[in-house]
C-alpha cells in the first residue's frame, strides 16, 4: 500500500522528480570525487613509498662499501640492522660482485612473500646483470612488495696526463663490487588505502 502510495506521489508531483534528480546526481558527483581522492592518495602513498626504498637501498650501498669490498660480514651487520630496523621493510641482503649472498636479515615477526622466495634463484642473476649494465638502481614491483637492488660502487681516484697541456687531472673511476638489496612490504600501504576508502565513503 505503501509503495503504490509512493509511485503515486512520484507521478503527480513535479517535486519529487527534482528531488530524486538531485539525490542521485549528488551521489554519482560524491562518488566521483571519492574515487578520484583514493585515486590521487594511493598514487603519491606508492611514490612516496618507492622513493624511501630507492634512498634506503642507496644508503645501504653507501655505508657498506667497506664491509663489501673486503667481505667481511662483521662490518656489514650495523648498516644491515640500521636499515631492517626501518618500517616496512620486510629483508636486507648484501651480495658481492659476482651475486654471491654476503650477509643478510629477515624483520623478525614478518612473512616473505610467496612470489618472492619462488623467484629467489631464477630472477637474481638477471637483475644482477641488469643492476651492472645500468649502474643504477633497479626495482622489481611485485603486488605485495617492492624488491630494490642497488649496486655497491667504489670510487678510485686517478691521475691523467694531458697531451696538450701537460699538466695533471683526476679523474673518477666507479666500480661495481657488490649490490645491496632491500625488500618493501606493500601490504601496510593496502591497509592504509582500506581504511581511507572506509572514512571517505
Amino acid at each position: 500500500m505503501k509503495k503504490a502510495s509512493l509511485k503515486r506521489f512520484y507521478k503527480e508531483h513535479f517535486a519529487a522528480k527534482v528531488f530524486a534528480a538531485f539525490a542521485i546526481l549528488m551521489f554519482a558527483i560524491s562518488l566521483s570525487f571519492t574515487a578520484f581522492f583514493i585515486n590521487r592518495q594511493g598514487t603519491s602513498m606508492r611514490s612516496d613509498l618507492l622513493t624511501k626504498g630507492v634512498l634506503l637501498s642507496r644508503l645501504l650501498a653507501y655505508n657498506s662499501r667497506i664491509g663489501v669490498f673486503s667481505e667481511n660480514k662483521d662490518l656489514l651487520q650495523d648498516p644491515i640492522i640500521g636499515i631492517v630496523q626501518q618500517e616496512d621493510v620486510l629483508k636486507v641482503s648484501l651480495y658481492n660482485g659476482k651475486g654471491e649472498l654476503l650477509a643478510a636479515q629477515e624483520k623478525s615477526g614478518t612473512k616473505m612473500p610467496l612470489i618472492v622466495q619462488d623467484n629467489e634463484k631464477a630472477s637474481k642473476e638477471d637483475i644482477v646483470k641488469q643492476v651492472k649494465g645500468r649502474g643504477s638502481a633497479y626495482t622489481v614491483d611485485y603486488n605485495d612488495c617492492l624488491d630494490l637492488w642497488c649496486p655497491v660502487v667504489s670510487q678510485s681516484s686517478y691521475p691523467v696526463d694531458s697531451l696538450f697541456f701537460n699538466v695533471g687531472a683526476s679523474r673518477e673511476k666507479e666500480e661495481v663490487i657488490g649490490f645491496a638489496r632491500i625488500i618493501i612490504d606493500k601490504r601496510p600501504l593496502f591497509d592504509k588505502l582500506d581504511r581511507l576508502l572506509i572514512t571517505a565513503a
